[in-house]
């Protein structure tokens, strides 16, 4: 932009003054289309003629002096504004600083003086007008983007908040500016049910940028538990630009960006299930009994007192159930079977459906072989109970293969293996029973293989 399509207008009271303004502002080559004497004056015409640039003397004709019009005129349009006065006393000062004006000269003045002072008042408009609309820029971004933002003071006071993470917490824009960040990002640890206050105050008092534990639970307005995904940083990290400078300033240090997680648990918690839960009985399946198993193996390793034992069962007559009722019946008896063996067993204990009619279980921290012997009984007992399935009475039991940990088996396969040995010993003695693997008992299938 040149001087010359630079529109100036003058507000001055003294019709002399006016004109060698003008005068003097044209030789630099700026345009003066108007000069006005009272305030109420300079409010229409700035409003018709929208000048870049409006000199503004103080005292003028009429019942609106110069800083009552530029305060009206700011609070309309964004023109810059620079006074011309003899009035240097402090209250007159602290009255023009409301219209936070662009310059300020006291009379009399030279034309150098005038011009550093139109230029300076130009180029500071142009910063201004820049930073405005960065500032438009970012907060169009914040109040778009998808996930939740939260921006804090130093001293974890909310001084804004972005639409979506209205909708998260549940609390409008309105409300929660000015709030202590707790009050309103009200976060605890989903486990253990913790409030994660204090963490939280620690992370934003700090200049380091930091991940929330990721089993967090934001409890919203309405007291509802939402998990979330959360970082949080610097607010500088992210506004690197010095046209944003004031923006920082304004709105705080520290930027909480949130998610709400519910989806994502949930397919995650279904694809777990999936790939570790047996789509017939909703029960374990082999794959997840075998990741227990691998963790009772390394107890075992760090304490050498640690006793488990593996039972893998085989269910005794099912081959005619399906065959007589069919395979519909056949499901629902595995149903029954898995939930009447999850009754059994305590919460550290593991069931899981290997395939077919085979079922596993992993017995942690037992006393003594006696105490999986009972517990081998219990199951023999609670199957040999009828089951009633669809009008039918089903009867079925199991056979039974148990390994301890103390054999000296050092890997998940060879204690599968032997507890699976050890049932085939039991189906083979007549079925309904238990055998305790014993290493002699591979021998002896050794020489059924080739002599059966």
């Amino acid at each position: 932009m040149t001087n010359r399509t630079i529109k100036i207008l003058i507000v001055e009271d003294e019709s002399i003054v006016a004109q060698d303004l003008q005068s003097v502002l044209e030789d630099f080559g700026y345009e003066v289309p108007l000069l006005v004497d009272s305030g109420e004056e300079a409010i229409e015409q700035a409003i018709k003629i929208k000048p870049q640039l409006i000199l503004m003397d103080i005292k003028l004709i009429g019942k609106m002096d110069g800083i009552m019009a530029a305060e009206k005129i700011v609070e309309i349009l964004d023109i810059p504004i620079i006074y011309l006065t003899a009035h240097g006393d402090k209250n007159t000062i602290e009255r023009a600083k409301i219209s936070q004006p662009f310059g300020y000269i006291i009379k009399p003045f030279t034309k150098q003086e005038l011009n550093i002072a139109v230029e300076i008042a130009l180029y500071k408009h142009s910063i201004d007008q820049k930073l405005k609309q960065n500032t438009r820029w970012l907060m169009m971004i914040l109040n778009s983007i998808a996930d939740g933002i939260i921006v804090t003071s130093g001293k974890g006071f909310i001084t804004f908040v972005n639409p979506a993470a209205e909708k998260i917490t549940g609390w409008l824009s309105t409300e929660a500016l000015n709030q202590p960040i707790s009050s309103v990002f009200n976060i605890i640890d989903d486990n253990t049910k913790n409030s994660l206050d204090s963490f939280l105050m620690k992370i934003i008092k700090s200049d380091e940028e930091t991940k929330i534990p990721e089993v967090t639970c934001l409890i919203n307005k309405n007291a509802i538990e939402i998990p979330i995904t959360c970082q949080i940083s610097s607010i500088s990290e992210y506004l690197e630009m010095n046209s944003v400078n004031n923006f920082i300033e304004e709105f705080g240090g520290k930027v909480i960006i949130f998610r709400d997680d519910t989806q994502r648990r949930i397919s995650h918690e279904q694809l777990k299930r999936q790939a570790f839960y047996d789509s017939l009985t909703n029960i374990p399946n082999r794959v997840w009994f075998t990741e227990r198993l691998n963790d009772a193996l390394e107890r075992c390793y760090r304490n050498s007192k640690y006793l488990f034992a593996v039972l893998f069962l085989d269910l005794d007559g099912f081959k005619m159930v399906n065959d007589t009722f069919g395979h519909l019946i056949g499901d629902k008896l595995l149903i029954e079977v898995a939930n009447r063996l999850m009754k059994l067993l305590r919460s550290i204990d593991t069931v899981a459906r290997f395939g077919g009619d085979e079922f596993a279980i992993l017995l942690e921290d037992v006393t003594d072989i006696e105490e999986v012997c009972r517990i081998a009984q219990r199951i023999h007992h609670d199957l040999s109970i009828s089951f009633s399935i669809e009008n039918k009475i089903l009867c079925t039991n199991a056979s039974i293969g148990i390994v301890l940990s103390s054999i000296n088996s050092t890997n998940v396969e060879d204690l599968i293996k032997n507890a699976d040995i050890a049932m085939y010993q039991a189906k083979s003695k007549g079925k309904g029973r238990y055998e305790i693997f014993e290493p002699s008992m591979k021998n002896k299938i050794k020489e059924d293989v080739v002599f059966g």
